[in-house]
């Protein structure tokens, strides 16, 4: 009998979770510092099924094409201006079956060097799950394979050191228009030495100053990054509009208070016309 196994990565973003997936993590978003070099997270088995878990870490931040489209870029050796941690993390345990509907607590220790910049310092962990007894789902002629999935759900270690800031500029906006949607871009660059995790908000008004469509997106961005709002074709006719897109700390639910570094809202508007 031979053994396939497939592999699918979930990338854990901060206001989602992932009711699909049999194993699930909490919370999504570890900080910790040095005062306080220890933090822990939750993986819970909600199958019936017994799993096996293993703990990992890397080096990886989100970047995007001009189009918007967000993919996470790994570095399997980063340099010293890319401020990770993935060296420095340890887990306990790092390996363990997990019974059916049952918890286990994963203790992170980070052991940073003692001269570093100030900062915030990065890493993934990647959580994998397998399950333990497959079953048997391809048979020819007296053969068998035995198929597993393995799952590996991506979320975020964050240490800070030192003095930590964090600022976000639009550099750019721009739009284009396909089949079904008329797209806003914002071209944004963080400023300052950590990411900056908070909130954008598109708002469209009309030429009588009246409020026509209003959206608003979760925002990480660890170095720059293109964010793409998308307005459904019916919504916008013909006509002249006033846009502005703001980016806030102010109203990140998901994230607790303490965790998010606060700016002044940033704010930049355009005008549009739609023919």
């Amino acid at each position: 009998m031979s053994t396939k196994y497939f592999i699918v990565w979930i990338l854990v973003i901060f206001q989602f979770s992932i009711s699909e997936a049999q194993v699930t993590i909490a919370p999504p978003l570890v900080i910790v510092d040095r005062e306080h070099p220890y933090g822990s997270f939750v993986v819970v088995n909600q199958s019936a099924q017994r799993q096996e878990i293993s703990i990992s870490f890397q080096y990886g931040y989100p970047v995007s094409d001009e189009t918007g489209n967000v993919s996470m870029q790994y570095v399997d050796e980063p340099d010293s201006g890319m401020f990770s941690a993935s060296d420095w993390v340890r887990a306990f345990p790092r390996r363990f079956i997990l019974e059916p509907f049952r918890e286990q607590t994963v203790r992170l220790n980070i052991r940073a060097p003692r001269q570093l910049d100030d900062g915030t310092y990065t890493a993934r962990i990647i959580t994998s799950s397998i399950r333990v007894n497959g079953t048997n789902d391809n048979k020819t002629d007296g053969l068998s394979a035995q198929v597993n999935f393995r799952f590996n759900q991506v979320s975020a270690l964050m240490y800070r050191h030192g003095k930590v800031t964090t600022g976000i500029e639009i550099k750019d906006i721009y739009t284009d228009r396909d089949n079904s949607s008329f797209n806003v871009y914002a071209s944004l660059l963080r400023t300052g030495n950590s990411p900056f995790l908070g909130s954008a908000h598109l708002r469209i008004y009309n030429e009588r100053h009246q409020l026509v469509k209003e959206t608003t997106q979760s925002l990480a961005v660890y170095y720059d990054l293109v964010r793409r709002f998308q307005i459904d074709n019916n919504v916008l006719k013909p006509g002249t509009y006033q846009g502005e897109i703001t980016l806030t700390t102010k109203d990140r639910t998901d994230i607790p208070l303490n965790y998010i570094l606060k700016i002044d809202d940033v704010t930049r508007k355009f005008t549009l016309t739609i023919r």
